[in-house]
């Protein structure tokens, strides 16, 4: 019987959300931009796949994660170092070669957004805390090829070890393909999901170690002819591993239009980043339209490129509605995310629990004793589950999208009380949603079922809000803005680990 060498997997991620994997560079216009090789090109580092992957894997083995001299026989942490000083395994490579990944779309151009910091006392935005960065959009495809050592090592338990790193590897791309793949920064808050396709698994004995690499064929080719292909690695994965974490996907239902006692409107900024997507060099004769509600008129701005005129930007609206970079109209997981943890800790204050506000805290303190306290010790249930400052949450929001809007232009100004007229330049104009229905599905994670029921909990008082439009959203809700009918619905509860699709 032929040892193990070598698997191969193949693939493609496909991003279902704006993506931001951060270079921690910025120039002042621009806070965060997303990693560049030196050639300027877009594209994923491999570090990044990796830590997200085993993260996963974490999430569906715990035990095996907790148990060092275990998990680093499987040698998949990055370093590769052994526990033992004295092991002459000492520097061995991680069993895992995650490669980084680049775009099928050489030419893929980034986009901006806008994030910001709210105080829940005033609802305003926390002084210093408005912030732009770039991300990949939506759709982009990212060829991937990763490798797992299956060789022997010189522990006796190699064999057990090498397919154990090759398996949870394949569960955690499994996860992922069941709609539980997140990748980057800001996946708490709509960005960062990612979908593996196509994914084929070449498993490569030790009898063929001279027919790859192969540096003139691909691994398609290299296998023609040969029984390297598993076709059925997805049910010859173990997946019944105790203590695996547990999760819950409640699907988030945003609606706008009219209702019996006048409009749901819903206005949500983008910030001045939307403004990009009108290039009027290239595109001179673009132009958008607006119907006033109620009116069935419509309202054009042109944009047009003048030589002598540098103000053709000046005709778009103050407040473009967001979008997810390929057109459709979004509200950003931040957005949703926001008022939800705002609407919850009001709700607990009242019950005269004490709610820390993340904008506001002491617990802002970047002191390192400070820190790990809190990562010990968090303030309360929603600071849990939303997170706080240096500790990561268990609740995960994408962006709801919708691809039928209906948008109207409205013309605000602040008006001079003495004169009954304008104050000064305070008129603007605001792009905002008359009508549509948003979706998306959050995700809740927890250790064990006790504290997922405790997160649920929370979120069945939200759902008793939404039963009477109480949960406002976006700007301008003391002026007619912003109460659209929200629905709250479990749609799958499960473990990780466990087949969904």
């Amino acid at each position: 019987m032929s040892t193990g060498y070598i698997t191969v997997i193949t693939g493609k991620f496909i991003t279902d959300s704006p993506l931001l994997i951060s270079d921690g560079r910025s120039d002042g216009s621009i806070d965060k931009f997303i990693q560049r090789d030196g050639s300027g090109a877009i594209f994923l580092p491999g570090s990044s796949i990796a830590g997200a992957l085993l993260q996963t894997a974490a999430r569906i083995c715990p035990d095996l994660f907790s148990n060092s001299e275990k998990f680093n026989q499987i040698t998949m942490k990055t370093n590769g170092k052994s526990p033992e000083d004295n092991s002459k395994d000492k520097f061995r490579n991680s069993r895992w070669k995650i490669s980084s990944c680049y775009p099928e779309n050489k030419n893929i151009e980034p986009w901006i957004r806008q994030g910001v910091s709210i105080i829940q006392k005033s609802s305003t935005k926390k002084e210093h805390a408005l912030y732009n960065f770039e991300f990949i959009p939506p759709g982009t495809v990212f060829p991937f090829e990763f490798e797992v050592d299956t060789g022997n090592f010189h522990n006796p338990d190699s064999h057990n070890s090498a397919k154990l790193a090759r398996d949870l590897l394949l569960l955690s791309l499994r996860e992922w393909q069941n709609g539980y793949g997140f990748l980057g920064g800001q996946v708490s808050r709509g960005l960062g999901r990612i979908t593996p396709a196509e994914i084929k698994v070449f498993d490569i004995p030790a009898s063929d170690v001279m027919h790859w690499p192969d540096t003139g064929k691909t691994i398609e080719e290299a296998s023609n002819g040969k029984d390297w292909i598993c076709k059925d690695w997805k049910s010859n994965l173990k997946s019944d591993f105790n203590n695996s974490w547990h999760r819950i996907k409640i699907n988030i239902s945003i609606t706008a239009g009219k209702t019996e006692w006048g409009w749901d409107s819903i206005a949500v900024a983008s910030g001045d980043w939307e403004k990009l997507r009108f290039d009027i060099n290239d595109k001179p004769d673009t132009n958008t339209r607006w119907k006033f509600a109620g009116t069935g008129q419509d309202y054009t701005y042109f944009v047009t490129s003048s030589d002598e005129d540098d103000e053709s930007k000046s005709n778009l609206p103050d407040h473009l509605l967001p979008t997810d970079g390929k057109g459709s109209v979004i509200i950003p997981g931040s957005s949703i995310r926001g008022i939800l943890r705002h609407m919850l800790s009001a709700i607990e204050r009242s019950s005269r629990v004490n709610i820390e506000d993340p904008a506001v805290s002491e617990f802002s303190c970047r002191d390192d004793n400070h820190i790990k306290k809190l990562r010990e010790d968090l303030p309360d249930d929603i600071a849990r589950l939303f997170g706080f400052n240096e500790h990561d949450g268990h609740l995960l929001i994408p962006d709801a999208v919708s691809s039928d809007v209906e948008s109207a232009l409205f013309q605000n100004h602040a008006e001079d009380e003495f004169t009954a007229g304008s104050f000064g330049s305070a008129l603007f104009n605001r792009e905002v949603i008359m009508s549509g229905r948003f979706s998306t599905d959050i995700i809740i994670e927890a250790p064990d079922s006790d504290e997922l029921i405790k997160y649920a909990n929370l979120f069945e008082k939200l759902n008793v809000l939404s039963k009477n439009n109480l949960l406002p959203l976006g700007g301008g809700t003391a002026r007619g803005h912003g109460w659209p009918s929200w629905k709250f619905t479990v749609s799958q509860s499960t473990h990780f680990g466990e087949v969904t699709r």
